[in-house]
């Protein structure tokens, strides 16, 4: 006979992690269609013939292999149903599973010694051509193969994450060089090998598709990947933001359909903050010659201009394979108090996210004096202030037209951002 100890279980869906949960007033069914996995401890309640192990002694018991254990099933509480079904034995382990947590890991391409160089998109590394032809970046390290590099890391270029993919020479970071035309030469990599291989495809305007027909993209767009996503898990690259754990859902794993929740992208921001670092003009956005910063709204957030903007070379899906969930963790950091540094309250291993979702690349630096608690991590940073839009004032979203005047009094503000933990756990069985 059985005692309810504890259970050490994760909710169902995509973006969950194992939690120490209290089920033992929980129907049985309900804990059997809440939770995904996991596992129970039990001890023993008393002795039975055949059991050496004496009053107390733990045991473990898999959610999964409760499930299909032979025995009787009743929708009580847990700890009641326990008592129900008596001295019959159930499927356990008398070792206490260990579990394993896998990130991803975020470094600098440069701090990290990757030798990167502009390249021509076509034409060989070594073929002399004009440096504004060179609009992608190679990506190369001693010891790490193309195929390595390509299955394993997300590259960033300027804060905005850019398509990649094996080349001879290295790995290709498409229209990199473009960025470094204007000014920005910092490049940073996101590492899956913990977690599983990585799947890149361009969004399409072909995947491209409405819920209804009356709904617009600028409220939701449905995406049909064709992708089998039952064990993948899909991340989203739109218009070089990054997006994990946020504004999209799997509505059909079979197919690969996958549901943006458009509203929730903050395209505005986004637009004027990538606009001078990523070429937008492929959007086709009116211009007016008196005040070339003014976008129309009605353009912005028009179907057209949508679909162009999640099929930019900076809009992409990436599967996750062999990973059918994911967790995510936000690190809060403290506001910056001098230009150039962000502290972080834990170590800088995971890419760091600012007001709107850009992720500017940084330098791991140093700890900061230990003689404070707790202990703070000085990242540092080409930029840590975000701009004080006019626009922000107002109900802007009744104007035609905007553009990305500043307040008078207070232009610009240090920003607020995050260190993404992006993770998942696995339990072994011993």
């Amino acid at each position: 006979m059985y005692s309810y100890s504890s259970a050490f279980l994760r909710l169902r869906g995509r973006r969950t992690r194992h939690e120490n949960i209290d089920v033992s007033q929980m129907n049985l069914f309900d804990v059997f269609s809440q939770f995904a996995d996991g596992y129970f401890t039990l001890l023993y309640a008393l002795p039975s013939v055949g059991n050496p192990n004496p009053v107390g002694t733990p045991v473990y018991l898999k959610l999964n292999d409760l499930k299909a254990a032979a025995v009787p099933f009743a929708n009580l509480p847990f700890e009641q149903w326990l008592t129900y079904i008596g001295n019959r034995a159930l499927p356990h382990f008398t070792t206490a599973p260990t579990v394993t947590v896998n990130t991803a890991k975020y470094s600098d391409a440069f701090q990290s010694q990757y030798d990167v160089q502009r390249v021509h998109p076509t034409y060989a590394p070594e073929v002399p051509t004009p440096i504004s032809t060179k609009t992608d970046l190679m990506l190369s390290k001693s010891g790490v193969s193309n195929v390595d590099a390509s299955n394993y890391l997300m590259a960033s270029v300027g804060g905005f994450w850019h398509y990649t993919l094996p080349d001879i020479n290295g790995l290709r970071v498409y229209d990199g060089g473009r960025v470094a035309d204007q000014g920005v030469n910092t490049v940073g990599l996101l590492s899956f090998r913990e977690l599983g291989i990585l799947s890149k495809t361009r969004i399409l305007p072909a995947m491209l598709g409405r819920g209804k027909p009356t709904i617009p993209y600028a409220q939701e767009v449905y995406l049909t990947t064709n992708e089998d996503l039952t064990n993948a898990y899909p991340i989203l690259v739109i218009g070089g933001y990054l997006h994990i754990c946020d504004i999209y859902e799997v509505v059909n794993a079979e197919m690969g359909i996958i549901r943006i929740d458009f509203q929730k992208i903050q395209l505005l921001h986004r637009y004027f903050e990538s606009k001078d670092v990523i070429d937008l003009t492929s959007l086709g956005l009116s211009v007016d010659a008196d005040n070339v910063d003014a976008v129309s709204l009605d353009e912005l957030y028009s179907d057209a201009v949508i679909e162009k903007y999640l099929t930019l070379s900076q809009s992409f899906i990436v599967w996750v394979e062999g990973c059918p969930s994911v967790y995510c963790t936000k690190h809060l950091n403290s506001v910056p108090q001098q230009p150039g540094i962000i502290e972080a309250p834990t170590d800088a291993i995971y890419p760091l996210q600012t007001a709107f979702g850009h992720t500017p690349e940084y330098w791991r630096n140093r700890v900061t004096e230990e003689i404070w608690e707790p202990k703070l991590y000085a990242l540092d940073v080409n930029s840590n202030v975000r701009p004080n839009y006019l626009f922000e004032e107002i109900r802007w979203m009744g104007y035609t037209i905007l553009d990305n005047s500043k307040a008078v009094d207070k232009p610009i503000a240090y920003t607020v951002s995050h260190l993404l933990e992006i993770g998942n756990e696995n339990i072994t069985y011993l």
